[in-house]
């Protein structure tokens, strides 16, 4: 949390940490299941890989931003792209959630928060691993670890490999779906096929010197989700200003989950999808190293390097009715498949940084800190009206009948300096200030397109200085109170898209968060307790506005404008007690009152006139909306009693209950996701060496809407939920030597 190992009872922050074990016997897979656990941490996977962490309820307008309002780093290198901030849980040591602003020390738009995934790291004793899972619908795991010494005392290495495959828990109705589609989602849906290969090598020549070097291979291809389209074009909308033809111009109440077809359509079922989509196929690589050198036992220094590249491509129909098309806006009288790729995306991150950390006295410890990033990403969007419904392969994206409605190339440069000071004032009382300059040069050069034909290059510099103040004072040695104000930062950008000069550039949004907190432990140590109250003050938010200067009849994906102020009243806290030692139970909620400031309008709404000045004020305004895509209240409470077996092995079972109340799909609250409970079971035989235990995940089958967003045209309304997995099984063994 702080670039330094501490006792996570020591740290004056909002911190939630899941380990390898924890996670293993939870059977959490991904950034999804982690954040079940984690209350105030919410992230789903919606289409195309773009799923957003969101922490504190501070969620960001898009979901397919460059920036992010959450920094995500897998051994300390920054994953700059959304589709790759869930690789999974492979190979680490544990995942840590860091709440509240990190910009001080972390920078690059850990607006609200980090998460950090903390690879395995080799030892000085021979350890290996294997587990197996085998469930229903066709899931196999197989993972294996091996690491020790190669050189006594010196050269340490460890190697991991990883395969995880499942059919999918969704069946779809689409009379295409059992045909086998490479790359797409045949059969069932929500299914994935997922490789990992790691390698890390760890070499300690003399007492005071360390090289480090580990490298990350993920593969990762996800199927297409169980999804619905609700629609103004084909009057599913029931709400707001009366349109053509007598349709209403938006969506109030809870989304439906389940196909509906349209007339002329004999089609029935639940899901029906076009079986040829591809949910996200992935290829990431990440390389990290570095070198700790102790010249003297108060000083430190540190050298990081980190690497990634990655491509990724996402790819689908956008149909309301995957059946019978839709209309071909450019020749209305033929109706075929409409076909949307994005991302089709590759980038390559670099970064290096430089850390001198000194003792000056036993109370007094400073660190000093520069960092330099390079990172180029390629996005592009590739829309299709007319493709046809058979067939077994998605069209060429590259080729003809596909109009690019964004081909945008980014370059940034990144550099800051940073420090941190840590004074004991007291026994008791400890001051903590960090703070970080930085500067990024951005430039895009997007085309051509299909409405902005010419080849555009722009060109922008931002800068932010971001710090953060703690004050904790101990009342006992288990027992801390602590007070924190911090300020997050988030880039800005360009809208490469836009048609008229004011709107190309968008600024960056700011934060200040401040949190009054507890951390305690009771009872010689079997009760834990941690609690904080926060509250942020966002200012100069990106949100979504509308395009100036558009042709007519021409659409454009929407822009980013600085146009409001939002803030989050919360409070949260998490306690765990173990009073014996057969066992353990832990309970963690959060309230997040998430809201758009007074004067916060939506353009689009206005724009287009949807809004009938009775559901939703006619000029668009949402001051006091709650945000959209997260949850107000989030809880998690798992519970496990052990027994003994005889003389050597230990029976278990437990399981976790998970709480997320209403969600929001839209920033006039008028259509939504209700609140869900989902309940996780698991029991098994653990000795000293093994453990085998049976496990099952939404044991009730409850079927809901994980999540969901709304695409809001001059043309169109549409709103789109994703439902959530259904109930999976099964039986996972693993052996350690």
């Amino acid at each position: 949390a702080r670039k330094s190992q501490e006792r996570l009872q020591d740290v004056p922050l909002a911190v939630s940490a899941l380990t390898a074990e924890q996670m293993s016997q939870r059977s959490v897979r991904d950034l999804s299941d982690v954040a079940a656990l984690t209350p105030g941490l919410n992230f789903e996977a919606y289409l195309g890989g773009s799923g957003t962490p969101v922490i504190r309820g501070a969620a960001q307008s898009r979901i397919t931003d460059l920036d992010q309002n959450v920094s995500v780093f897998f051994d300390n290198v920054y994953l700059p792209r959304q589709y790759a901030v869930s690789p999974g849980v492979i190979g680490l040591e544990r995942v840590e959630i860091v709440k509240g602003p990190q910009s001080a020390l972390y920078g690059r738009n850990a607006f609200s928060g980090a998460i950090n995934y903390v690879a395995k790291k080799p030892g000085d004793r021979f350890q290996a691993s294997a587990e197996g899972t085998v469930g229903g619908d066709a899931r196999y795991d197989v993972l294996a670890d091996i690491s020790g010494p190669l050189v006594a005392a010196k050269l340490f290495a460890r190697i991991g490999v990883g395969y995880s495959t499942f059919d999918g828990d969704a069946h779809n109705d689409h009379p295409n779906a059992g045909v086998h589609i490479p790359g797409g989602s045949s059969g069932k849906l929500g299914g994935w096929d997922d490789r990992s290969y790691q390698a890390r090598l760890v070499w300690q020549p003399t007492d005071n010197l360390e090289p480090d070097a580990g490298y990350y291979h993920f593969r990762i291809l996800t199927e297409t989700p169980a999804i619905v389209r609700v629609q103004q074009s084909t009057n599913d909308t029931n709400c707001g200003a009366t349109l053509a033809g007598g349709r209403k111009a938006l969506y109030c109440g809870e989304l439906r989950t389940a196909f509906s077809p349209l007339a002329g359509d004999t089609i029935k079922g639940d899901t029906v999808v076009d079986p040829r989509g591809i949910g996200l196929s992935l290829t990431s690589n990440i390389g990290h190293a570095s070198v700790s050198w102790k010249p003297t036992d108060t000083l430190r220094i540190v050298y990081e390097y980190g690497k990634l590249t990655a491509r990724g491509i996402s790819g689908g129909g956008s149909d309301r009715d995957p059946i019978l098309g839709s209309f071909n806006p450019f020749n209305p009288a033929v109706r075929g498949n409409q076909w949307q790729v994005s991302p089709v995306t590759d980038d390559i991150y670099h970064q290096n940084e430089l850390r001198v950390e000194w003792a000056v006295t036993p109370g007094l410890d400073l660190m000093l800190g520069a960092f330099k990033s390079q990172l180029t990403d390629f996005d592009q969007f590739p829309l299709s009206f007319g493709i046809p419904l058979l067939g077994t392969t998605a069209p060429d994206i590259f080729g003809p009948g596909f109009l690019n409605l964004v081909a945008a190339r980014t370059t940034v440069d990144a550099k800051a300096v940073f420090g941190r000071v840590n004074w004991r004032i007291t026994d008791r009382l400890r001051l903590g200030v960090e703070a970080r300059y930085a500067k990024e040069d951005k430039t895009a050069v997007n085309g051509p397109t299909a409405f902005v034909p010419a080849v555009t290059t722009l060109n922008g510099s931002w800068s932010q200085t971001t710090p953060r103040v703690s004050l904790d004072y101990k009342l006992t040695p288990r027992n801390m109170v602590y007070v924190t104000a911090a300020k997050g930062a988030k880039s800005g950008g360009f809208n490469t898209n836009s048609f008229v000069a004011s709107q190309r550039s968008f600024e960056q949004d700011t934060n200040w968060t401040y949190e009054l907190g507890s951390k305690n432990e009771f009872m010689h140590g079997t009760l834990r307790f941690n609690a904080a109250l926060f509250f942020i003050d966002w200012s100069n938010q990106q949100v979504n506005c509308s395009a100036l200067g558009a042709p007519p009849g021409v659409t454009v994906p929407v822009l980013i404008c600085n146009l409001g102020k939002a803030s989050v009243k919360g409070a949260e806290f998490d306690t765990t007690y173990a009073p014996v030692e057969q066992f353990t139970a832990a309970l963690g909620v959060s309230y997040n009152d998430a809201t758009y400031g007074s004067g916060v309008v939506d353009q689009q709404l206005a724009n287009f006139r949807y809004c009938d000045g009775v559901v939703c004020p006619a000029n668009g305004a949402i001051g006091g909306k709650q945000l959209l895509r997260q949850s107000k209240v989030q809880a998690s409470l798992d519970a496990e009693y052990r027994w003994p077996l005889g003389s050597m092995l230990k029976a278990y079972f437990g399981g976790d209950v998970t709480y997320k109340s209403k969600q929001y799909a839209d920033d006039q609250n008028l259509a939504y996701l209700p609140a869900r409970s989902l309940t996780n079971l698991r029991a098994g035989v653990r000795g000293d060496a093994w453990d085998a235990y049976l496990w099952a995940k939404n044991v009730f089958d409850l079927n809901y809407a994980a999540s969901s967003y709304a695409i809001v045209a001059a043309t169109d309304v549409q709103y789109v939920p994703i439902r959530g997995p259904q109930r999976t099984f099964g039986l996972t063994a693993r052996y350690r030597f």
